[in-house]
């Protein structure tokens, strides 16, 4: 991953594509996952950011899941 401290932030990339997923913007109390040219994008709080680790937890466990047993 790529980190660049831009004005107080922390601006990564990731080093091997995610489709469509360019930058994440990381500050004091959110982090901003967002898209290349669609405009959408996702913007978690530090209340949410547990939350937000066990969901890709669960989607990560269900991967490994399926491919031991296709």
């Amino acid at each position: 991953m790529q980190i660049m401290k831009i004005d107080g932030h922390a601006v990564c990339a990731p080093d091997t594509p995610i489709r469509c997923l360019t930058l994440a913007t990381l500050v004091k109390d959110w982090v901003s996952f967002c898209g290349s040219s669609d405009g959408y994008g996702l913007l978690l709080d530090r209340n949410e950011w547990a939350a937000f680790v066990q969901f890709i937890n669960e989607i990560n466990e269900e991967m490994r899941h399926a491919q031991q047993h296709p």
